[in-house]
């Protein structure tokens, strides 16, 4: 429920209020501290034992896998400095100048109110322990955004509080040239940045509802949390399947929280940590993705199944549930074909790496064809994720006003 590192943030406030306190008041900390926290590790332990099935401890395998094994460096090394240049940068923007003079300011003055003083040496501890691993994200440091906000706070105010008195030419400017700047990049990083891979989960669903009209109409029940969860559904029977391969970078797309009908059938590809492995195995690893990317068309001719033609018949399609064509169960079961993934329905990827889809795919004869393109992003770092997101589909793209015929008027 909270992450391990959350006890630098913890520990350090700690260290301050607990030799201030009187003795009913150290009690009182310690003894509510120890009921609500043992409260919160009771449920999470029973969450995480109703996920797992067994009785697990998720903050130590965290503390153990990347602190003691340093697995977490599998997943790229960082400079020293990172939090500083590109972390709080990227989290506070146009408010980054101020965070810092708070920060300043509060340890430096002798006057400021111990609070805020406590707080701006609890984010400069939090950011230099996180510093000095490998392994950082932006997202790490999430629990100090409001405490850098709340030492923000002072100096923001006294610099544009002129502004409330006088008018102020250049203060006013910077304030609207702020303003501007921060919409800016709210917008366009929520609404045009990476795009792509959240509408191609929405054209998935609706590729789903129009193989399955009565879903959509309220015939059959939407999936329980329970379905969700194990991929249980009632009404399994009654729904017709579906299934989807990404062939993209690991966490490229949502689709295991966007995609939640058991009968959706999904794979993408792996990026497992080395768990088990020597450091000399350690230093020879790499993950699904590393080896499709170094060859994709090799990758997919030796590890995907047959590519079905317009010679094969129609109900041999490759849907990957119980309704399998037996045609496919007996080329999948052949030695040639042994221990290969059957192509999905839908394959998605990134325009990057169309070429080569087109040259597996796209042979002649082949009943693949691309159905649907979404805008991605103008630029990305990964040379792996640039371009469109694209999808190519067996037999074309589904439509669900076919799907629904005549009731397709009542949802306009």
């Amino acid at each position: 429920m909270l992450r391990p590192t959350n006890l630098i943030i913890w520990a350090t406030l700690s260290l301050f209020t607990l030799p201030c306190a009187t003795q009913d008041e150290f009690i009182g900390l310690v003894r509510d501290a120890s009921l609500w926290g043992s409260a919160v590790l009771m449920l999470s332990s029973c969450v995480d034992r109703l996920y797992y099935g067994d009785w697990v401890f998720p903050a130590a395998n965290f503390l153990r896998y990347n602190l003691s094994q340093g697995l977490a460096t599998f997943y790229g090394i960082n400079r020293a400095d990172y939090y500083l240049t590109e972390g709080l940068p990227i989290l506070l923007t146009t408010i980054l100048p101020f965070t810092f003079v708070g920060i300043v300011q509060r340890i430096g003055s002798h006057s400021a109110a111990p609070a805020l003083k406590h707080l701006a040496i609890t984010v400069l501890v939090y950011v230099a322990v996180l510093s000095c691993v490998s392994h950082k994200e932006a997202r790490f440091l999430y629990p100090v955004i409001a405490p850098a906000l709340a030492l923000a706070a002072g100096p923001f105010s006294d610099f544009f509080a002129p502004l409330a008195r006088q008018r102020s030419a250049w203060r006013g400017s910077l304030a609207l040239l702020m303003v501007i700047t921060t919409l800016t990049i709210a917008v366009y990083t929520s609404r045009v940045h990476n795009r792509g891979v959240i509408s191609v989960m929405s054209y998935l669903r609706g590729q789903f509802h129009a193989a399955n009209p009565d879903l959509v109409l309220g015939r059959i029940q939407q999936p329980t949390l329970e379905s969700a969860l194990f991929g249980t559904s009632r009404n399994q029977s009654a729904l017709q399947p579906i299934d989807v391969g990404f062939l993209m970078p690991c966490h490229s797309t949502p689709w295991r929280s966007h995609l939640i009908y058991p009968e959706v059938e999904a794979w993408a590809l792996t990026c497992e940590p080395p768990i088990g492995l020597s450091p000399r195995e350690r230093e020879q690893y790499k993950d699904e993705a590393d080896i499709f990317y170094e060859n994709p068309v090799s990758w997919m001719e030796t590890h995907m199944g047959p590519i079905l033609t317009e010679s094969e018949p129609r109900a041999a399609t490759a849907i990957a549930v119980s309704n399998k064509a037996d045609s496919m169960k007996q080329w999948m079961d052949t030695k040639a074909w042994k221990g290969r993934r059957p192509w999905p329905r839908y394959v998605v990827f990134f325009a990057q790496l169309e070429p080569d889809i087109k040259t597996v795919l796209g042979r002649e004869g082949s009943r693949y064809a691309e159905c649907w393109r979404g805008f991605n992003s103008h630029w990305h770092d990964d040379w792996r994720r640039q371009g469109d997101v694209v999808v190519w589909c067996l037999d074309g793209s589904l439509d669900l006003d076919e799907a629904l015929g005549d009731e397709a008027g009542m949802f306009d």
